[in-house]
């Protein structure tokens, strides 16, 4: 399963969860996956946040 279960599969299947709606997760806490997967979703909402300030302006 370690060989199947990559960084980038495990990744491909979250954002799957994430496009049909489906916004938690149980997991072992992975001290590899999550930093790397969570650093992007928040580079993502600064994104939008920059976005949406400039709408404003």
């Amino acid at each position: 399963m370690r060989q199947y279960f990559t960084y980038d599969v495990v990744e491909r299947t979250l954002k799957q969860c994430e496009h049909t709606g489906i916004n938690t997760v149980q997991s072992r806490g992975d001290y590899i996956m999550f930093p790397k997967y969570t650093n992007e979703i928040q580079l993502n909402i600064d994104s939008v946040r920059r976005i949406l300030k400039n709408l404003k302006q």
